[in-house]
C-alpha cells in the first residue's frame, strides 16, 4: 500500500497560516465560491495493488454546499480499477468500479479529465470511455460532508487495480468543494 503526500517547498511563507489554492494555483479570496486542492505529482499504480493519495485541505471556514473531485488516470485496462475518495474520518465513497471495458484511460488528460459531480446528470455507469467531462458516481460524494465538522484535514484519492498488469498511472487529481 503506497501512500504519496502533497510536498510543500516553502514553509516561511505560511506566517499566518497555511494559503488556500482555487483553480489555476493562485490564492483564493474571501469571495471565491469554490476552493481546488490538488495532488502533488503523477503516482504509479502498483500491479493487483492499492495506492492512497493524500489531498491535504486546509483553510476552509466552513462546511461546502458541494464537493466535486477531477482526476485522469491511465492503465492497460481501466476496467480493472476501482476509484473512491477517502475524506478524513475515513469514510469513502465509490466513485467509479470495473468500468470502461477495454479502455485506457479515465479522462482524455489532465485538461479534459473524468469529474465525478453528484449533480451530473450522466452517471458513470452509463458513460463511455474515454470518460473525459462530468459524471454522477456510483455513490455520492456529498454524504462524506455529513459526519465531519469541516472538511479541513487529509483527503485521499484511492485506486485498486484487481488485474495483476503494471503500467498504471494517476496522473491528475482534484478535489474541489463550493460554497
Amino acid at each position: 500500500m503506497a501512500s504519496v503526500g502533497l510536498s510543500i517547498p516553502n514553509m516561511r511563507a505560511w506566517r499566518e497560516g497555511p494559503p488556500v489554492f482555487r483553480r489555476g494555483g493562485e490564492p483564493a479570496g474571501s469571495a471565491a465560491s469554490s476552493f481546488t486542492f490538488s495532488m502533488a505529482s503523477r503516482v504509479a499504480i502498483p500491479k493487483s495493488g492499492v495506492v492512497y493519495v493524500d489531498i491535504p485541505v486546509y483553510g476552509l471556514p466552513r462546511k461546502p454546499r458541494a464537493v466535486t473531485t477531477s482526476l485522469h488516470v491511465h492503465k492497460h485496462s481501466v476496467e480493472t480499477l476501482a476509484l473512491t475518495l477517502g475524506c478524513p474520518d475515513g469514510r469513502g465513497a465509490l466513485l467509479s468500479a470495473f468500468h470502461g471495458d477495454r479502455a485506457t484511460a479515465y479522462g482524455s488528460s489532465p485538461d479534459a479529465p473524468t469529474v465525478f459531480d453528484d449533480d451530473a446528470e450522466l452517471s458513470i455507469v452509463e458513460a463511455l470511455p474515454p470518460f473525459a467531462g462530468v459524471f454522477r458516481p456510483v455513490q455520492s460524494i456529498a454524504r462524506l460532508l455529513g459526519g465531519l465538522a469541516t472538511p479541513n484535514g487529509l483527503w485521499h484519492l484511492i485506486v485498486s487495480d484487481a488485474e495483476g498488469t503494471p503500467g498504471g498511472q494517476l496522473v491528475h487529481g482534484t478535489i474541489t468543494f463550493q460554497f
